[in-house]
């Protein structure tokens, strides 16, 4: 339940159960129209919209001391302030956090400039400012105005990220003042492009990782220092379809302790982490629970259009779909806040969430149940599969490897929490049942050492794939880091899917009408996914698996025949009690194709079998 010390951070805003963002877009609103939503809104029992002290592009509309300002400059926003607050309404301010459109025009020296970027630049590309030039500490002194001096109860940061809008394959920000101070901090120069072959460019992206979350802690810190009651909010973009490019570090940020590599990191995360979500109901759920994984100060907050179906601005929109995505956000511990068009059109929208979701919102801020830990690895995300693609690298295949595990980990109504890269310690992994590494290829010494104690003092370990085959910055190891864990003394270096002969325990009676298990798995039988065979001498083998070398296939009219070639035997499935634990290797990689193909109903009998029996 909240507590009138809790409810004071933000005017309540962390435990609200539903927010709004409804901002001006080409000019101010005037008194009479603020009145009219602001009843509105009281009416139908909102209790937390996003404004913004900017109309669209980032241009303030107040004078402001330190950031250049429209010349039509408004004198209401406090008066809009108070007047929320007598209705109960937390009132934030919705800005960017690397746009400044009218000083980057005053100041064309203090703009970002692009990796691997010559084409043509787009208008918006321009309005781009580095928070490392003399506009990292005029942004802590504006925030402090809004709510300070404007009396806004926080700011709610879109566009924090660090790659150009619009300018497809950069990676900002290469300007004097980033060299510099990656000169300062490193010793070194920055790269001249951005190829992920290369380890000097891995290095600066985990500099530009700390970087980044260096200036969001500072930033917090100092408006909260001022207000202690003002809360920052930062709009992750870490997320499906963004990843390394948007500079938002896949790590915790949390904790008493620095959790960077770096001796400039700082000590606990103290603002409040959001993102936005596509509608996919699992994708959601598994965005949430990353959210909470890299900053739980506050509970997680979660975006989507106010809409219908897929029309953004629907006229009196029906409550479903919006339900829908608050009830997935309640699920990971986490409040929905929705994207309005015309608020006049949602008279019968609000009263129907609010009376829904109210009752909800003491119960969002509760300690999840500890059963299996997801690993979710943006090492392996940024770098396990560069030798395999382009040079940009290929984040699909392991956003589709840990999507694909956590479904199938949700159809098995087995609860799950996500473990991030700096999570993989003694702290964090006591705390669960067993751990599950979907094809986390990239993976430190540290890590692995963790996860050897926690199966020792009694865990379970469930690896898919190319486990801890590649360091932290991707670099591939003469032998895999866990492999003696596993039992695991040859690995084969061809990829291919192949039947696999089970071996007792797994393997259960057959039904003869049918020719399927009825509790457990057939004889034989194929998952998907390529996989490696390997050999061991120490683990049990629960499932082997043999292939033709020879892999080109000859068309012909009677369709595809492939010739002979080598046959090579090895073990797909391994099991390995460890102390008190157990360690168990799944050579198929069942995760990605779980997420990128679909449901398969043999790796969920497996993954059940191997974790519940």
């Amino acid at each position: 339940m909240m507590t009138s010390q809790t409810s004071r951070v933000a005017f309540g805003y962390p435990w609200t159960p539903y927010r709004i963002e409804h901002r001006p877009t080409y000019g101010p609103h005037t008194k009479e129209e603020l009145q009219r939503l602001l009843d509105l809104l009281a009416e139908a029992g909102v209790r937390a919209w996003w404004y913004s002290v900017a109309t669209k592009g980032s241009y303030p509309m107040f004078p402001s001391n330190y950031l250049p300002y429209r010349d039509d400059a408004v004198d209401y926003l406090p008066w809009l302030v108070k007047e929320a607050h007598a209705r109960g309404i937390a009132l934030f301010s919705w800005e960017y956090l690397t746009t400044a459109p009218l000083l980057a025009e005053a100041k064309p020296e203090w703009r970002w400039k692009f990796f691997d970027w010559d084409g043509p630049q787009i208008p918006r590309d321009k309005h781009y400012v580095c928070w490392n030039s003399p506009y990292g500490e005029l942004l802590k002194k504006y925030c402090v105005e809004v709510v300070d001096e404007l009396g806004f109860d926080g700011i709610w940061f879109d566009g924090a990220f660090m790659h150009g809008h619009g300018a497809t394959g950069t990676f900002a920000c290469c300007c004097d003042f980033c060299a510099a101070k990656y000169r300062k901090q490193t010793g070194r120069e920055l790269p001249r492009t951005i190829d992920l072959r290369e380890e000097s460019v891995r290095e600066y992206l985990e500099w530009r990782y700390s970087d980044h979350t260096e200036y969001w802690r500072d930033l917090s810190a100092y408006v909260r220092a001022r207000d202690p009651q003002a809360l920052i909010v930062f709009n992750y973009f870490n997320r499906f379809g963004s990843g390394i490019k948007a500079g938002s570090p896949l790590r915790r940020m949390a904790g008493d302790a620095p959790q960077w590599p770096d001796s400039h990191a700082h000590g606990p995360m103290e603002g409040m982490i959001s993102t936005e979500v596509g509608h996919s109901p699992q994708q959601t759920m598994l965005l949430g629970k990353i959210l909470r994984a890299v900053n739980d100060n506050y509970p997680v907050e979660l975006w989507a259009y106010g809409r219908d179906t897929v029309a953004v601005g629907t006229p009196d929109p029906h409550p479903g779909p919006m339900l829908l995505h608050a009830y997935q956000c309640a699920a990971i511990g986490g409040f929905p806040s929705f994207g309005m068009g015309p608020l006049q059109g949602c008279r019968h929208l609000f009263p129907v969430l609010t009376a829904k979701l109210e009752p909800l919102a003491p119960y969002i801020p509760g300690i999840p149940e500890k059963t299996v830990g997801l690993v979710v690895s943006g090492c392996t995300k940024d770098y396990g599969y560069i030798d395999e693609t382009h040079p940009d690298g290929q984040e699909g295949t392991a956003w589709n490897a840990t999507l694909g595990m956590h479904n199938l980990l949700n159809a098995l109504r087995l609860p799950s929490e996500v473990l991030l890269d700096n999570m993989l310690s003694d702290e964090f992994l006591t705390a669960f049942q067993a751990v599950v590494l979907p094809d986390v290829r990239c993976m430190s010494d540290d890590s692995g050492a963790a996860l050897r104690r926690y199966v020792e003092h009694g865990g379970t370990l469930l690896a898919i794939g190319d486990t801890a085959t590649h360091d932290e910055l991707g670099r591939p190891r003469d032998q895999g880091l866990l492999d003696d864990l596993f039992g695991i003394v040859w690995r084969d270096q061809t990829s291919i899917a192949a039947s696999l002969a089970l071996e007792s325990p797994l393997t259960s009676t057959v039904d003869p009408a049918t020719g399927l298990a009825a509790d457990g798995l057939p004889p034989t039988y194929q998952l998907p996914g390529a996989l490696h065979l390997v050999r061991s001498e120490s683990a049990e083998v629960l499932a082997a698996a043999k292939y033709n070398t020879q892999r080109e296939r000859v068309f012909s009219t009677r369709g595809i025949k492939r010739p002979d070639g080598d046959i090579v035997e090895g073990a797909a499935i391994l099991r390995r009690c460890v102390g008190s634990g157990q360690a168990i290797w799944v050579a198929p990689n069942i995760a990605e194709a779980y997420g990128r193909v679909g449901p398969n109903h043999y790796s969920r009998v497996l993954v059940d079998r191997l974790l519940t029996h």
